[in-house]
């Protein structure tokens, strides 16, 4: 399925970011088996291997809400692009619940990280980089920035820092 079936899937649902940060939990709780959110900070830091990088960004998504609702929406977008993928992002957000729990910042933060790792992991080895940010408009349907490089992101670490830096910008504006 393509991006523009996510954007549409996005916008005809309407979703709050409450509701989208509760189906990226679920799906995230899917892929690696309910880890808990120290143990995937673990797999970001392994990856990234700047504890201090993680901790700084895990941080700052905590009390930036919208650089995380970007970046859940640009991971969820990227993995829609596989079809086995889109049906269980579907499904998360089927199993959301009408009446939302309190959400921890903490575990916002941390799911938006992974989904930073995640969409950086993929693109990192790739010779040209081209990134889609999704961001939500005032009036809650979503817009599709493409970012692209021509420089490939040599390391793991380099790859997140350079996605969470381009979802920065392009919420930022």
């Amino acid at each position: 399925m393509a991006r523009a079936d996510f954007i549409d899937f996005i916008n005809q649902k309407k979703p709050d970011a409450a509701t989208v940060q509760q189906a990226a939990m679920l799906y995230v709780g899917e892929l690696t088996d309910d880890l808990p959110t120290e143990e995937l900070k673990k797999v970001i830091i392994e990856s990234t291997k700047d504890p201090a990088f993680v901790e700084r960004t895990i941080s700052e998504l905590e009390k930036d809400y919208q650089t995380a609702d970007s970046a859940i929406l640009t991971f969820l977008a990227e993995e829609w692009k596989d079809p086995e993928k889109a049906e269980k992002i579907r499904r998360a957000f089927d199993s959301t619940k009408k009446k939302l729990p309190v959400i921890v910042p903490i575990l916002i933060a941390t799911v938006a990280m992974y989904a930073i790792y995640a969409v950086a992991k993929v693109s990192s080895g790739e010779k040209k980089e081209s990134k889609h940010i999704f961001k939500r408009r005032p009036d809650g349907t979503i817009e599709e920035t493409d970012i692209t490089k021509y420089e490939p992101l040599a390391t793991p670490d380099q790859a997140v820092k350079g996605l969470f830096g381009a979802i920065k910008k392009a919420v930022v504006g």
